[in-house]
């Protein structure tokens, strides 16, 4: 017994005798970087694991990173929010009259306006539209041949065309020097 005590209470005579081999799981299940995130879900449903190793499409014994489970419900919630703001701002753009300040909150408004000439041929990147008039394009309706289409929270780099009218979000200040232009 004093042997086995004297093994167990020297450091570097026990170091190796448990190794991460021998606690690993050998047929881990892992996701590739084009799994859904529907698919990572459900895998999470079927284990007992808070993250998942991704690795390689084409070298599955190539480690990628991990994705957790509150990664996934992290990004269910940005879509989801993502969605309500798009139907509130639908909500909203249907009862807006041509041109007129719609409310929102806390004084933030709505307005509809034809794309200024200037603005046309330029990203909404070179507008730079946020910091130059503290407003925010939060949609652009663009008359189309076969319809009207509509771009809710377009990107940086959408280019403003001729037929645009863009719908802006603002203080009531802001929108009224936006709309001079």
């Amino acid at each position: 017994m004093k042997t086995i005590r004297s093994i167990l209470e020297d450091p570097d005579a026990v170091k190796n005798v448990v190794v991460a081999y021998d606690l690993m799981e050998p047929n881990a299940r892992a996701v590739t970087p084009e799994t859904s995130l529907d698919d990572v879900m459900k895998l999470f449903g079927q284990l007992p694991v808070g993250e998942v190793p991704v690795v390689d499409s084409k070298d599955r014994t190539k480690l990628l990173g991990y994705i957790t489970r509150r990664d996934v419900i992290h990004a269910y919630n940005k879509e989801i929010a993502k969605r309500e703001m798009t139907l509130g701002l639908q909500r909203a753009y249907s009862s807006l009259a041509v041109s007129d300040l719609t409310e929102l909150v806390d004084g933030y408004y709505l307005v509809e306006l034809a794309a200024p000439r200037r603005f046309v041929g330029k990203s909404l990147l070179q507008l730079n539209l946020r910091n130059k008039y503290n407003v925010q394009v939060v949609l652009v309706r663009r008359a189309n041949p076969g319809g009207e289409e509509l771009k809710f929270v377009p990107d940086a780099n959408y280019t403003i065309n001729e037929k645009d009218v863009l719908i802006l979000m603002g203080k009531r200040k802001d929108l009224e020097r936006i709309r001079k232009l």
